[in-house]
């Protein structure tokens, strides 16, 4: 997916992650990559945030999980 994230606009990929949220709430890869724009800016508790509304929508989500324990520096959960 090329995002401007990708082109290292975090701040622009979290408004069009932000904007798809807004017209698809259920959108769990949205609530994803908004957290990895948002883990990039530093932001550890706004992508935790996403990590979890994305697993919370998708429970299989491994690549939300993952990076939840990565940010969230707990390898158990």
């Amino acid at each position: 997916m090329a995002t401007r994230k990708g082109r290292g606009d975090p701040d622009g990929a979290i408004a069009d992650f932000t904007r798809a949220i807004e017209l698809r709430p259920d959108y769990a890869e949205a609530y994803y990559f908004r957290g990895l724009a948002k883990r990039a800016k530093g932001d550890k508790d706004g992508a935790v945030a996403d990590f979890m509304k994305a697993i919370g929508l998708k429970p299989d989500y491994a690549e939300a999980k993952a990076q939840l324990r990565t940010v969230a520096g707990n390898p158990a959960r």
